[in-house]
């Protein structure tokens, strides 16, 4: 399903969604790792620094992680080499 389907479906109230409980520092670790080639080559320094207490937090991993990925992608766009 596309993107843009899924914005239509959702703002019409029409998008089921399958929450589920998650473990934000793991998500946030993992979206990390995903990015840590393209960081290296882009001499960026690129890390998630422990937290001691993160919220509870409930929603879809994959598409929470896709935001992520998003914003980081972007982020490793825009910063300049030696960056973190």
């Amino acid at each position: 399903m596309d993107d843009l389907r899924l914005l239509t479906l959702a703002e019409a109230g029409q998008l089921s969604l399958d929450l589920q409980a998650l473990d934000v520092a793991q998500l946030l670790a993992d979206v990390c790792d995903a990015f840590a080639c393209q960081a290296d080559e882009a001499g960026i320094d690129l890390r998630v620094d422990p937290v001691q207490s993160l919220a509870a937090a409930t929603g879809r991993p994959q598409r929470l992680g896709q935001v992520l990925g998003n914003l980081i992608g972007n982020a490793l766009r825009h910063t300049p080499r030696g960056g973190r």
